[in-house]
């Protein structure tokens, strides 16, 4: 069937801004994108806690805060699952957190903010590992429909072939749409999670001598 247009897989365009605004202005380095990486946002596959954190370094804060009650209860408040804890909620729990360090405060709330961090940074990788899967099927959709469109070309007209073709066809453009609608919502997910982890980090930081 001359004529008919032949569907190539879409090339990848871009992928993943880390959006949670950054208390230390530091520019994020956008990293080699995967070549069938289908969104918008700039590619960055691992974030930074040097552009979030302004204060001590996590690495250095003595173990003992990881497991302190009020730094547990913060951590859980923020981080559980689908966690809808309001903004002054999380306030009031890391102020008992700085509250109960004392002097070491700040060591207290750096070791919040990790752990506030790792459980945020791990969702964000799921986030991403999603988008990679995405991308594989939107690319085998695509050769499943430039293999139909090889039958429908060399199928006699009128034939069932061609009407088997046909219908598989449509179905598969329908797929394909329903699937491109989703996609931005699907690219939108590393982004908020940064967005939430930016908020948190804020409000912790907040309390910083």
């Amino acid at each position: 069937m001359p004529g008919r247009p032949v569907v190539r897989p879409v090339a990848a365009l871009a992928l993943l801004l880390a959006a949670a605004a950054p208390l230390r202005a530091q520019p994020v380095q956008e990293a080699a994108r995967p070549p069938d990486w289908p969104c918008v946002q700039v590619y960055v596959p691992e974030l930074s806690p040097g552009l979030l954190w302004s204060g001590p370094d996590p690495e250095a804060v003595e173990p003992r805060w990881r497991d302190d009650a009020a730094v547990r209860r913060a951590a859980a408040l923020a981080t559980a699952p689908g966690a809808t804890a309001s903004a002054a909620a999380f306030d009031e729990a890391v102020a008992a957190v700085a509250e109960s360090a004392g002097a070491e405060r700040n060591q207290a709330l750096t070791a919040l903010f990790a752990a506030v961090y790792e459980t945020q940074a791990a969702r964000r990788r799921e986030a991403l590992q999603v988008i990679g899967r995405y991308a594989r099927q939107q690319d085998a959709l695509h050769a499943a429909i430039a293999r139909t469109l090889a039958t429908l070309d060399t199928a006699p007209p009128g034939s069932a072939e061609a009407a088997t073709a046909e219908q598989a066809l449509q179905w598969q453009r329908r797929i394909l749409d329903d699937r491109r609608r989703a996609l931005e919502a699907v690219c939108e997910q590393p982004v908020l999670v940064e967005q939430r982890l930016g908020i948190l980090t804020r409000t912790i930081a907040a309390r910083l001598d």
